[in-house]
C-alpha cells in the first residue's frame, strides 16, 4: 500500500508538471503571436545617365519679333515670350540683356497664354534661374530652365512633362522631378545635380512598369500592369529605391 501511494503521488505531480510545461508554452506561442512580422524590404540600386544639355539659344535681330506677347523682368534682364515673323504657329521664349535679344527657340505652341507657358523665378542650387514651362500637346508639356551668366543666357536644363522641384529624398537638397502622362500610364524621371552637372533617371526604365505615380511629393507608387488595381509603394533616396514594407 505503501508503495502504491508513493506510486501516486509520483504520478500526480508528474502530471502537474506536464501541464505547467504545457501551459507555458502555450502562454509563449500566443505571446509570439501578438508581435508584428515585417516583410523582406525590397531594395533596387538607381543607375544615373548623364544629362547632355545642347545649348541652342541665339542672338537675333528686333525684326526678328512680330509681337512680344508678355514680359517678366527679373533685375535688369527682360524675359519675353513671343511670335516670331518666321513661325507664327509657335511662342518664342526669349531675353532682353542690354540691347541685346536672345532667342531661346519654341517653349509653347499658339493658344491661350494663361492656359499654355507660364514663368516661375527660382533660387536652387545656389543659382538664380528662370523657368518657362509650356505646351505643345495633351501630354507633351516642355519645361526650360534659364541662367544669365556674364550676361549671356545659358540653358540650364531642358526637361518634358510637369515638373516641379521636390526634395524627395529629404537630404536638404531639392531633385528636379518630371511625371509624364501618357493616358492610362505615367512615367517619373529623377535629375540628381552634382558638381555643375545634371544626372538622370527614369523609375519605370529601371522598375520595368507599366506607370508611376508620385503621392505626397515623397512616396513613388509603382504599378506592374495595366490594371492598376494595386500599387508598390518606394521610397527614394539618392542611389536607390526602397520598397516601403507593410506590418502584419
Amino acid at each position: 500500500m505503501q508503495f502504491i501511494k508513493l506510486v501516486g503521488v509520483a504520478t500526480l505531480t508528474f502530471a502537474l508538471v506536464i501541464t505547467n510545461i504545457a501551459y507555458e508554452q502555450s502562454f509563449e506561442i500566443k505571446d509570439i503571436s501578438n508581435h508584428p512580422v515585417v516583410e523582406k524590404q525590397n531594395v533596387v540600386p538607381l543607375q544615373f545617365k548623364d544629362v547632355i544639355i545642347e545649348n541652342t539659344i541665339n542672338e537675333i535681330n528686333e525684326n526678328k519679333i512680330q509681337e512680344i506677347l508678355k514680359q517678366h523682368n527679373v533685375g535688369d534682364n527682360k524675359f519675353i515670350i513671343f511670335v516670331d515673323k518666321e513661325d507664327t504657329d509657335n511662342f518664342h521664349g526669349g531675353v532682353i540683356i542690354g540691347n541685346k535679344i536672345y532667342d531661346f527657340g519654341i517653349v509653347s505652341m499658339m493658344g491661350n497664354l494663361d492656359d499654355l507657358y507660364s514663368f516661375q523665378e527660382l533660387d536652387i542650387y545656389e543659382k538664380r534661374l528662370v523657368k518657362i514651362q509650356g505646351a505643345m500637346g495633351a501630354n507633351y508639356a516642355p519645361t526650360n530652365y534659364y541662367l544669365i551668366d556674364n550676361n549671356v543666357p545659358q540653358l540650364f536644363l531642358h526637361t518634358e512633362g510637369h515638373t516641379q522641384e521636390l526634395d524627395i529624398d529629404k537630404d536638404g537638397v531639392k531633385e528636379i522631378v518630371t511625371s509624364v502622362p501618357g493616358g492610362v500610364t505615367t512615367s517619373i524621371e529623377i535629375y540628381e545635380y552634382n558638381n555643375e552637372n545634371f544626372s538622370m533617371v527614369d523609375i519605370n526604365e529601371t522598375l520595368k512598369a507599366v506607370s508611376v505615380y508620385l503621392e505626397d511629393n515623397s512616396i513613388i507608387n509603382v504599378y506592374f500592369n495595366d490594371q492598376q488595381s494595386n500599387s508598390i509603394k518606394y521610397e527614394y533616396t539618392e542611389n536607390e529605391l526602397r520598397e516601403i514594407i507593410s506590418i502584419i
